[in-house]
């Protein structure tokens, strides 16, 4: 329990890190999840596109890019309200890292 008398959250975090190549990570969910946040550092400014795509378990029909990033980059910080993955689905993180710098990603989640 919080201070405050309320259950906490039982999180999740899903990490990645890397010192060359793409930048790939996929949260598969074995349970129903909410995702709360993305994260990511690289090493130096990348420019190549940063996507978060929802991968979905009916069929790619339902697959949607939920957070893209065109602009050069160093840090990422995405939060989010309601973004609901159902068992099986996933959340396919990807970027190219044309760079080839080092990085560090991660993505909190809470089970439901």
């Amino acid at each position: 329990m919080s201070s405050r008398g309320k259950p906490k959250p039982d999180l999740g975090v899903e990490v990645v890190t890397g010192t060359t190549g793409a930048v790939a990570l996929t949260l598969d969910a074995k349970s129903k999840v909410r995702v709360l946040s993305i994260t990511a550092h690289m090493g130096a400014e990348v420019e190549s596109d940063f996507t978060a795509t929802l991968d979905s378990k009916i069929s790619a029909a339902y697959d949607a890019v939920v957070y893209s990033l065109a602009d050069a980059f160093t840090d990422v910080y995405k939060e989010f309200d309601n973004l609901i993955l159902e068992t099986g689905d996933k959340l396919v993180i990807a970027c190219a890292n044309a760079g080839n710098t080092t990085f560090g990603v991660r993505v909190v989640y809470e089970y439901l």
